[in-house]
């Protein structure tokens, strides 16, 4: 059986305008996999989220989906920044 997670990410930035860049950008990435039939690419080559939602709200972005795999505390960090 798969190591299947539910999880969201709870972004934070100093501004208003990068929040909305990022959650730009991981929007893009989302409609562009999930358009290819694909999960969302998240930062190396096993880490993939599937049934992506991404909402912005003022200064903080949310993700949120399933994982193929657990998320480690250090990983967390390596996605983000991604």
């Amino acid at each position: 059986m798969a190591n299947c997670c539910f999880l969201t990410i709870h972004c934070t930035f100093d501004s208003e305008e990068w929040a909305a860049k990022y959650g730009e950008v991981m929007t893009g990435m989302w409609n562009y996999a999930n358009s290819m039939g694909h999960m969302a690419y998240m930062g190396d080559w096993k880490r993939y989220l599937a049934d992506a939602d991404i909402s912005t709200n003022g200064t903080e972005v949310d993700i949120t989906g399933w994982t193929k795999w657990s998320l480690e505390h250090e990983q967390a960090f390596n996605v983000i920044s991604f």
